[in-house]
């Protein structure tokens, strides 16, 4: 019998696994909320919430936001921050750059387009160095471009930059999970 190399084995002390345990848990508490096709949980500690139709509910966007803060809290102990916006890359963007530092951030147009593209997610430096010769040094520089000089330059992905830049996301809002196998124990079981 052959034994595994060692590269093969992975060894998860118990703080990630405590960590894990604490994301499910997480993912049942946004479950109070919103309904669970409602959820995608993009990372351990990171999931986006549609919380179109809970208005009557929860309130505004920024009144659910500060319900769920408190709920995090209040159930873990543990701050956390939100980025609302429009769509999923929207508020990615606010909650990186700005809800980081305000716990509470929600997308304008103004915000979003004074983000200089090294601190947008998905804008890596290659990327940016590429649109910097294009003399495009922020998201609005992006937005207010054309998508034909985009798709000229960066086909496929130049379209991938520049709708998201004007807030546009053709994705759906919700997931089907039941689309998803259970692949870590980071996504909750069906």
């Amino acid at each position: 019998m052959e034994v595994p190399c060692r590269r093969h084995i992975h060894i998860f002390n118990a703080r990630m696994k405590r960590y894990l345990e604490i994301s499910v848990q997480m993912t049942e508490l946004f479950s109070t909320f919103v309904p669970f096709e409602a959820i995608l949980t993009y990372s351990v500690d990171e999931s986006w919430l549609t919380l179109d139709g809970t208005e009557k509910l929860h309130g505004s966007p920024v009144e659910a936001a500060q319900k769920i803060r408190s709920a995090i809290w209040n159930q873990f102990g543990l701050p956390s921050c939100i980025g609302i916006g429009p769509n999923r890359f929207n508020s990615k963007v606010v909650l990186d750059v700005y809800a980081k530092k305000q716990g509470i951030a929600e997308c304008t147009p103004n915000k979003l387009w004074l983000v200089p593209l090294r601190e947008v997610w998905g804008i890596g430096s290659r990327m940016e160095k590429h649109l910097n010769n294009m003399e495009m040094y922020t998201l609005g520089g992006v937005a207010n471009s054309s998508l034909d000089r985009l798709w000229k330059r960066f086909g496929v992905i130049g379209e991938q930059l520049y709708y998201p830049a004007l807030g546009i996301d053709l994705s759906s809002p919700f997931i089907d999970a039941r689309n998803f196998l259970q692949k870590s124990l980071s996504r909750p079981k069906l």
